[in-house]
């Protein structure tokens, strides 16, 4: 009955060995100021405090919700377009039914 648990305090023990120690020295000043540029050269403007970030990503946002609604708006505006079309198709076949399915009327006309 000893048995499971000594097999599970074994398992936790290598578990605990085998734990990844992360990093903790201090992020490196060139791949800080590499990052900082190339976002500097996204942004169009510089980018120093988290305020400027801030501002960035909030207008970047505001951005990409134009983009959105006015890809929204077409997609909307193609799909009532190809509605009219489905329906006018539907008009015209269901027409030209209802003419190929009257009686035909044949007229004898005698000669004089």
């Amino acid at each position: 009955m000893n048995e499971p648990q000594s097999d599970l305090t074994d398992w936790l023990k290598e578990a605990g060995r085998r734990v990844v120690k992360h990093d903790t020295q201090a992020p490196d000043p060139a791949a800080s100021a590499e990052i900082l540029s190339e976002l500097d050269e996204l942004a169009g403007r510089k980018v120093r405090s988290r305020a400027d970030l801030r501002a960035y990503l909030k207008e970047f946002a505001a951005k990409a919700r134009k983009h959105h609604t006015r890809i929204q708006l077409i997609r909307e505006v193609v799909l009532v377009v190809v509605l009219l079309l489905a329906y006018l198709q539907y008009y015209f076949i269901n027409v030209q039914l209802h003419i190929l399915s009257l009686p035909s009327l044949v007229v004898f006309l005698s000669p004089r």
